[in-house]
Protein backbone atom coordinates (compact mmCIF):
# COMPACT_ATOMS: atom_id res chain seq x y z
CA UNK A 1 0.00 0.00 0.00
CA UNK A 2 2.85 2.36 0.81
CA UNK A 3 4.44 1.63 -2.57
CA UNK A 4 1.22 2.42 -4.44
CA UNK A 5 0.79 5.67 -2.51
CA UNK A 6 4.42 6.59 -3.20
CA UNK A 7 4.06 5.83 -6.91
CA UNK A 8 0.85 7.88 -7.03
CA UNK A 9 2.60 10.87 -5.45
CA UNK A 10 5.57 10.59 -7.84
CA UNK A 11 3.22 10.31 -10.81
CA UNK A 12 1.22 13.36 -9.67
CA UNK A 13 4.38 15.43 -9.23
CA UNK A 14 5.67 14.34 -12.63
CA UNK A 15 2.42 15.27 -14.35
CA UNK A 16 2.30 18.68 -12.64
CA UNK A 17 5.94 19.36 -13.57
CA UNK A 18 5.38 18.35 -17.18
CA UNK A 19 2.27 20.53 -17.35
CA UNK A 20 4.16 23.47 -15.87
CA UNK A 21 6.96 23.15 -18.46
CA UNK A 22 4.44 22.83 -21.26
CA UNK A 23 2.61 26.00 -20.15
CA UNK A 24 5.79 28.04 -19.90
CA UNK A 25 6.46 27.37 -16.25
CA UNK A 26 5.66 29.26 -13.11
CA UNK A 27 8.87 31.19 -12.77
CA UNK A 28 8.82 33.70 -9.93
CA UNK A 29 11.06 36.02 -11.95
CA UNK A 30 8.56 36.08 -14.81
CA UNK A 31 5.75 36.84 -12.41
CA UNK A 32 7.78 39.67 -10.82
CA UNK A 33 8.56 41.14 -14.25
CA UNK A 34 4.87 41.17 -15.12
CA UNK A 35 4.07 42.77 -11.76
CA UNK A 36 6.70 45.46 -12.38
CA UNK A 37 5.29 46.12 -15.88
CA UNK A 38 1.78 46.43 -14.44
CA UNK A 39 2.97 48.82 -11.74
CA UNK A 40 4.82 50.98 -14.28
CA UNK A 41 1.76 51.10 -16.52
CA UNK A 42 -0.36 52.16 -13.55
CA UNK A 43 2.22 54.79 -12.55
CA UNK A 44 2.33 56.29 -16.05
CA UNK A 45 -1.47 56.41 -16.22
CA UNK A 46 -1.67 58.05 -12.78
CA UNK A 47 0.97 60.64 -13.69
CA UNK A 48 -0.85 61.45 -16.92
CA UNK A 49 -4.13 61.98 -15.02
CA UNK A 50 -2.36 64.15 -12.42
CA UNK A 51 -0.64 66.19 -15.12
CA UNK A 52 -3.95 66.77 -16.92
CA UNK A 53 -5.60 67.84 -13.66
CA UNK A 54 -2.78 70.30 -12.94
CA UNK A 55 -2.93 71.73 -16.48
CA UNK A 56 -6.73 72.09 -16.26
CA UNK A 57 -6.46 73.84 -12.89
CA UNK A 58 -3.78 76.19 -14.24
CA UNK A 59 -5.96 76.99 -17.27
CA UNK A 60 -8.95 77.76 -15.05
CA UNK A 61 -6.78 79.95 -12.80
CA UNK A 62 -5.35 81.85 -15.79
CA UNK A 63 -8.84 82.42 -17.20
CA UNK A 64 -10.07 83.60 -13.81
CA UNK A 65 -7.14 86.02 -13.55
CA UNK A 66 -7.85 87.41 -17.03
CA UNK A 67 -11.54 87.85 -16.16
CA UNK A 68 -10.54 89.54 -12.91
CA UNK A 69 -8.30 91.99 -14.77
CA UNK A 70 -11.09 92.92 -17.18
CA UNK A 71 -13.67 93.32 -14.43
CA UNK A 72 -11.50 95.43 -12.12
CA UNK A 73 -10.70 97.82 -14.95
CA UNK A 74 -14.40 98.65 -15.14
CA UNK A 75 -14.60 99.64 -11.44
CA UNK A 76 -14.37 103.25 -10.27
CA UNK A 77 -10.82 104.26 -9.33
CA UNK A 78 -11.61 105.01 -5.69
CA UNK A 79 -13.36 101.71 -4.91
CA UNK A 80 -12.00 99.91 -1.88
CA UNK A 81 -12.61 96.43 -0.45
CA UNK A 82 -14.79 97.10 2.60
CA UNK A 83 -15.74 93.51 3.45
CA UNK A 84 -14.97 89.97 2.35
CA UNK A 85 -17.69 87.31 2.33
CA UNK A 86 -16.98 83.59 1.94
CA UNK A 87 -19.22 81.02 0.26
CA UNK A 88 -18.94 77.19 0.50
CA UNK A 89 -16.20 77.10 3.13
CA UNK A 90 -17.34 74.07 5.10
CA UNK A 91 -14.13 72.77 6.68
CA UNK A 92 -12.44 75.99 7.77
CA UNK A 93 -14.53 78.53 9.71
CA UNK A 94 -15.26 81.93 8.19
CA UNK A 95 -13.69 83.72 11.17
CA UNK A 96 -10.37 81.99 10.51
CA UNK A 97 -10.46 82.86 6.80
CA UNK A 98 -11.32 86.48 7.63
CA UNK A 99 -8.32 86.62 9.96
CA UNK A 100 -6.04 85.33 7.18
CA UNK A 101 -7.15 87.98 4.66
CA UNK A 102 -7.82 90.86 7.05
CA UNK A 103 -4.89 92.77 5.50
CA UNK A 104 -7.00 93.16 2.32
CA UNK A 105 -9.77 95.18 3.98
CA UNK A 106 -9.76 98.91 3.09
CA UNK A 107 -7.27 98.35 0.28
CA UNK A 108 -7.98 99.44 -3.30
CA UNK A 109 -10.01 96.97 -5.36
CA UNK A 110 -7.33 96.28 -7.93
CA UNK A 111 -6.64 93.04 -9.76
CA UNK A 112 -3.28 92.70 -7.97
CA UNK A 113 -4.81 93.05 -4.50
CA UNK A 114 -7.59 90.57 -5.23
CA UNK A 115 -5.11 88.13 -6.79
CA UNK A 116 -2.92 88.45 -3.69
CA UNK A 117 -5.92 87.65 -1.45
CA UNK A 118 -6.72 84.62 -3.62
CA UNK A 119 -3.11 83.43 -3.49
CA UNK A 120 -2.98 83.84 0.30
CA UNK A 121 -6.17 81.80 0.71
CA UNK A 122 -4.91 79.09 -1.65
CA UNK A 123 -1.67 78.76 0.32
CA UNK A 124 -3.62 78.70 3.59
CA UNK A 125 -5.87 75.90 2.35
CA UNK A 126 -2.85 73.94 1.08
CA UNK A 127 -1.12 74.35 4.44
CA UNK A 128 -4.23 72.81 6.03
CA UNK A 129 -4.19 69.77 3.72
CA UNK A 130 -6.59 70.94 1.01
CA UNK A 131 -4.18 70.71 -1.91
CA UNK A 132 -6.88 70.88 -4.57
CA UNK A 133 -8.71 73.89 -3.10
CA UNK A 134 -9.79 76.53 -5.60
CA UNK A 135 -10.55 80.14 -4.73
CA UNK A 136 -12.86 82.16 -7.02
CA UNK A 137 -13.30 85.85 -6.23
CA UNK A 138 -16.62 87.28 -7.41
CA UNK A 139 -16.36 91.02 -7.85
CA UNK A 140 -19.88 91.77 -9.03
CA UNK A 141 -20.70 93.46 -5.70
CA UNK A 142 -17.33 95.20 -5.49
CA UNK A 143 -18.87 98.54 -6.48
CA UNK A 144 -20.46 98.51 -3.00
CA UNK A 145 -17.17 97.37 -1.43
CA UNK A 146 -18.09 93.71 -0.84
CA UNK A 147 -15.72 91.07 -2.20
CA UNK A 148 -17.41 87.66 -2.37
CA UNK A 149 -15.05 84.67 -2.46
CA UNK A 150 -16.34 81.26 -3.46
CA UNK A 151 -14.30 78.37 -2.08
CA UNK A 152 -14.15 74.88 -3.55
CA UNK A 153 -12.27 72.99 -0.88
CA UNK A 154 -11.97 69.59 -2.46
CA UNK A 155 -10.82 66.66 -0.36
CA UNK A 156 -8.37 66.95 2.51
CA UNK A 157 -5.27 64.94 1.63
CA UNK A 158 -1.97 64.18 3.21
CA UNK A 159 1.34 63.39 1.60
CA UNK A 160 3.36 60.64 3.22
CA UNK A 161 6.97 60.01 2.28
CA UNK A 162 8.23 56.56 3.15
Amino acid sequence: MKKVLFLLCVLTISINTAFAFQMGGFDAGTMNQQYVRDMRTHEFATRAKSKNAIVNTADRTNRATADLDKATQQLPENSNIKSITFINNHSIPTSELERVVSYGINKPATANNIAQIRQTLTKFYQANGFYSALIFPNIQNLSTGELIIEVKEGIKNSITVE
